[in-house]
């Protein structure tokens, strides 16, 4: 109303229908963007959920584009349908060039068990051809034998499906068993490279965050081994539950002479003590000493 009321003419035309129609138009794709980065800034975000984010947030505007048309109505609004169809156009023609850049990653769902076939004839003949097209793409990176992977893959579904693996992460802890090391020493590259992708800038951000925090203008001399440190710490997110302090108080005190030896301190801190006091006892005898030899001089002047 205040702007409206102006005596400046811009200031009346910001209050137009039009301006008030996009302003409406932008609060509603704001809620979509901004619970779409949500998504995108948690942790562990594989190749299928940030595909199927993406889709939904295309879904969105997309129902936005079709609904409302008030081109039958005043001028102002035909022009406000206009500005509505070319901004969501923009966003859906942007986000559909990012997810066919995640295209090229398709492939990598194939460590995702919860796409798997259920049955087992089908899993046998399941993403062999993937992971031949994965070997020569990264062929330059990765440098695995195909048959020797090719085997090993086998071998990985067939555990998984025994285990009841449902997620990347539990095909993680197949190929980490400690019991067996080498069994899936190749396939374990490919599967650690699945979860290597960076599907967003998230993390990044988050360390440019916490980085701007810890080198501040009050500690704007940190060298560049203490600074990773900090940020080592902050970005490790471990919780004070579950943080076990005994491998680095026992690092704390490896790097230096700081064992405590109990009987010689003790024997020391008695020394120390009886030193002290032999040595207070002596300014004590001096003082009363000096005392009464000037009580002595006094009393002799006053004989005289």
């Amino acid at each position: 109303m205040q702007l409206a009321t102006s005596d400046n003419p811009d200031l009346q035309h910001i209050c137009t229908e039009r301006f008030q129609c996009f302003l409406t138009h932008m609060v509603d794709i704001g809620n979509i963007l901004k619970t779409t980065s949500i998504r995108f800034q948690k942790e562990k975000l594989t190749i299928g959920e940030c595909k199927d984010e993406l889709m939904v947030a295309i879904g969105q505007f997309k129902l936005m584009l079709d609904a409302g048309d008030h081109s039958a109505q005043t001028v102002s609004n035909a022009e406000a349908d206009i500005d509505k169809t070319d901004l969501l156009s923009a966003l859906i023609e942007e986000f559909e060039t990012r997810y066919d850049s995640l295209k090229s990653f398709d492939h990598f769902l194939v460590f995702d068990p919860s796409t798997w076939p259920q049955e087992m004839q089908g899993l046998h003949s399941f993403g062999n051809t993937t992971i031949c097209n994965i070997l020569q793409k990264y062929e330059a990176i990765l440098q695995l034998n195909k048959d020797i992977t090719l085997t090993e893959w086998m071998r990985l579904k067939q555990a998984a499906k025994r285990l009841g693996a449902s997620s990347v992460y539990d095909l993680v802890q197949i190929v980490n068993n400690p019991s067996n090391p080498d069994a899936y020493s190749n396939i374990k590259e490919l599967v650690k490279l699945s979860l290597a992708l960076p599907l967003s800038s998230a993390a990044c951000e988050r360390g440019f965050s916490h980085l701007n925090i810890i080198k501040n203008k009050y500690r704007s001399r940190l060298s560049h081994a203490r600074l990773s440190a900090h940020m080592h710490i902050h970005l490790s997110k471990e919780t004070t539950e579950t943080f076990n302090p005994k491998p680095a108080v026992d690092l704390w005190m490896e790097t230096a002479n700081r064992r405590l030896n109990q009987g010689q301190g003790s024997t020391s801190t008695a020394a120390a003590s009886s030193a002290t006091q032999d040595a207070e006892a002596e300014d004590n005898e001096c003082d009363t000493e000096e005392d009464n030899g000037g009580d002595s001089a006094v009393d002799s002047e006053e004989d005289f």
